[in-house]
């Protein structure tokens, strides 16, 4: 039988009460972390031995993991496979919003294949805003959209036509977790992550924690969910409006604490203070990195941050914050644990692969190859096209002849279907840029937009710079981003810099460069 909810929240109370009263003993990197039992009463026994898993690693080793978006299932994971020679420990995928819910099924199926490939499970939902159809739910209009606190009491008053629109959002996510439920499949389950944040329309309300149990309880209780871990995820505290205190359920309602951090290789990065109170809010229990864009610091997790059990580097941009031999060496490195190395943890890596430490620099020789280096010789001939009646120039054709991409600053370049020739190159440092010669009357440009995108600075032959925004609230890859005026036929020079700015609805600055189209 389940506990009733009444009692959860006093148990919850009381508990909270000796945490911030210092009744409880407050989380030290010399405790040892004692097994604690599931919140749900009722988990399954593969659930609870994947618990169990993780409180064995405290302390000891990380697991590795890597998200995927929900259109790309296991692009980002089958590219670290092929730089390290090693898969992630755990796949992470989303069950999305808008477009992205056609791809749940896909999700849910891609999920059973990989766990019965011995790689654990993390699902996330950027659950669309109640009374807004899901078809219409766009980024900034939808998961971003502004929620006061009378709007956000409305969703959570039943009986409201938004309640019960969260409700019947909520039943159709649980029906695919129940596939996987009866497929056997242990969850990793992340709802309303970043709730202490305001950027989400679910993040830093009065009523956040609220959110949180009433789809524990529903999903528990009303679904009988019990395959999943419910992992509370919120954002690093930026600042005191983001104290995680201030939007903790209860442990009656919590299996794993987790923290995500962007822009982690800054100063304020990897700080004992975010680790130090994410311990002791979880008074004990496992503690993860939910979502990084950089990896973290070896030296850090093994000296002062040992409790981490897992970490989850994103999809997207963010994915390239790190370089290809950042991720070989990570996921080569003793301390991390792959795939492979689930069941036996303390193994010195696969055949004909050797565990080593990333303290060698050596590994950065020996486990991927080196950066490819720009050329100046002519760009190879299916590199160029001429479509109808432009002549288009991909973003791989690299050098500083007529008809190529030079580039100059920070660029990194990803691959992917959508994209022309499927790869396209990117940037949001400032100032960085790329310049074309070309001879003709008119030049397109070609790019990928998105809800993290920002604003380019784009100039014909050393003239006044125009601004060309890359921003989108849902992705477009391919897109036309700036069309030329007409020009005098003759030889020209396009810059597109990045110029460190964007619009008040995007939450990044980068720029891509995917193809450019020359008029003759």
């Amino acid at each position: 039988m389940h506990i009733f909810p009444l009692v959860r929240l006093i148990v919850s109370i009381i508990l909270m009460i000796a945490l911030l009263s210092g009744c409880i003993l407050n989380g030290s990197n010399d405790r040892e972390a004692v097994e604690i039992e599931p919140s749900n009463p009722d988990t399954e026994q593969e659930t609870r031995a994947l618990l169990a898993k993780l409180y064995s690693l405290s302390g000891n080793k990380i697991l590795s993991g890597q998200f995927n978006y929900s259109g790309n299932l296991s692009d980002k994971t089958r590219t670290l496979e092929q730089w390290s020679g090693r898969t992630p420990a755990i796949w992470g995928s989303d069950f999305d919003f808008g477009g992205g819910t056609a791809f749940r099924q896909a999700v849910v199926e891609e999920a059973i294949a990989q766990w019965k490939s011995g790689t654990l499970i993390s699902l996330t939902w950027h659950a669309s805003k109640p009374g807004i159809k899901e078809e219409e739910c766009g980024w900034a209009d939808c998961i971003q959209a502004p929620t006061d606190e009378q709007e956000f009491d409305t969703i959570m008053t039943p009986g409201t036509v938004q309640h019960d629109d969260l409700l019947h959002k909520m039943d159709e996510v649980a029906g695919y977790l129940k596939q996987l439920q009866d497929a056997g499949v242990p969850v990793l389950w992340r709802p309303w992550h970043e709730m202490n944040g305001n950027w989400f329309w679910w993040g830093q309300h009065e009523k956040t924690a609220e959110l949180w149990q009433l789809m524990y309880d529903r999903y528990t209780e009303h679904h009988g969910l019990n395959n999943l871990l419910w992992q509370w995820n919120p954002n690093a505290p930026l600042n005191d409006d983001m104290s995680y205190s201030l939007y903790y359920p209860g442990h009656a309602y919590v299996d794993i604490l987790a923290m995500d951090l962007y822009q982690a290789n800054k100063a304020a990065g990897w700080k004992q203070q975010y680790y130090e109170e994410l311990l002791t809010l979880g008074d004990n229990r496992v503690i993860a990195i939910g979502e990084s864009d950089y990896l973290p610091k070896l030296p850090v997790l093994q000296d002062t941050q040992p409790r981490w059990v897992f970490q989850m580097t994103w999809d997207g941009d963010w994915f390239h914050a790190n370089t290809e031999q950042d991720y070989a060496c990570w996921l080569n490195d003793g301390h991390v644990l792959t795939r492979d190395e689930l069941e036996e943890p303390e193994a010195e890596g696969s055949p004909g692969i050797d565990t080593m430490s990333c303290d060698d620099a050596a590994v950065y020789e020996t486990l991927a190859s080196p950066a490819p280096e720009v050329s100046s010789e002519p760009a190879e001939a299916e590199m160029i096209e001429e479509l109808d009646g432009w002549l288009s120039i991909n973003d791989s054709t690299i050098g500083t002849e007529l008809n190529q991409f030079e580039y100059t600053g920070t660029w990194a370049s990803a691959a992917g279907e959508g994209k022309w020739n499927n790869d396209d190159h990117y940037s949001a440092t400032v100032d960085s840029s790329y310049q074309i010669r070309f001879e003709g009357s008119g030049i397109k440009l070609f790019g990928t937009k998105d809800a993290h995108h920002g604003i380019a600075a784009v100039s014909i032959d050393g003239g006044a710079e125009v601004e060309v925004d890359f921003y989108a609230d849902a992705r477009v890859d391919g897109a036309v981003v700036w069309t030329s005026p007409v020009l005098e036929p003759g030889f020209h020079t396009i810059q597109v810099r990045v110029s460190g700015t964007n619009n008040d609805a995007s939450s990044g600055l980068f720029i891509t460069a995917d193809r450019a189209a020359v008029k003759p």
